[in-house]
């Protein structure tokens, strides 16, 4: 099978078209696919991957990159984090900007996420969710990030395990017509199989904590959020929970200092 990169174009335009709701949503909407992502689970999610080690740098000011319509911007803001919100898609920015505009402690800004539009020292960490798997080049990324958060600073993403690949026996489940998209994908999403990405297939979190470690960072930790997976399958049939594969993860890591050492082992000396 041919397999082509995505285009970030297409990317772009693809989530310009795209509508969610508008606040965190009480429990008993929070199940379906899209209302999920509002669930309050996630603010102790959040909470838990911004809280800074006894030993770290304090985390006061963050940015939510591929921020969509600001729902982890939000929960940011709401734990008292000053937060800057970037999207690339100018249509998902300004719909973060209106659900934001109550938050003073929140700004919204249009960029790429792979060269976001912030100077070095900017901000004390950055996260993402749901978004390092449309990443066409996620190591020159990770590297902007780093430069970007400084020594001391946390890089942390929250994505999902077999994107393009989330229901087992996918073929089977085509032919009888027992998933909406059984490919894993919406139809016209432009990451797909046929569109891969570095990340839009990753088997476990650990596959990607060594992406991680191998484009820049030292010791990438894969953090295992397959109970959030549990919660939003709570009320799926026996059946749905057993042919789906994929599993939310986190990965998290806090920049150091380059060392003599380092220098050497990363230019291969």
């Amino acid at each position: 099978m041919n397999q082509l990169p995505p285009n970030n174009d297409e990317i772009r335009e693809f989530w310009n078209a795209r509508t969610e709701p508008d606040g965190i949503l009480p429990l008993d909407r929070a199940n379906s696919s899209v209302g999920f992502q509002e669930h309050p689970i996630w603010l102790g999610v959040v909470l838990g991957l911004l809280t800074p080690t006894p030993a770290g740098r304090p985390i006061r000011r963050v940015a939510d990159l591929g921020c969509g319509t600001g729902m982890v911007a939000e929960m940011a803001a709401r734990l008292g984090h000053e937060v800057i919100a970037i999207d690339f898609a100018p249509a998902r920015a300004e719909q973060a900007r209106n659900r934001l505009a109550r938050f003073s402690n929140v700004e919204v800004r249009v960029g790429d996420a792979t060269r976001p539009p912030l100077e070095e020292g900017e901000v004390d960490a950055i996260i993402s969710r749901n978004m390092i798997w449309l990443l066409t080049e996620p190591a020159e990324a990770l590297q902007a990030w780093l430069r970007i958060v400084g020594p001391g600073g946390r890089i942390t993403a929250i994505d999902s395990t077999h994107r393009t690949s989330r229901h087992r026996f996918a073929t089977v489940q085509k032919a009888l017509r027992l998933q909406e998209f059984p490919d894993g994908v919406a139809p016209g999403s432009p990451v797909s199989g046929t569109k891969p990405t570095p990340f839009s297939d990753l088997r476990s979190a650990e596959e990607g904590s060594r992406f991680w470690d191998a484009a820049g960072a030292h010791g990438t930790n894969a953090i295992d959020l397959s109970w959030v997976s549990a919660a939003r399958m709570a009320n799926w049939s026996p059946r749905e929970r057993a042919l789906r594969r994929d599993r939310y993860f986190a990965l998290s890591v806090d920049s150091v200092a380059k060392t003599p050492e380092r220098e050497h082992i990363n230019s291969g000396e």
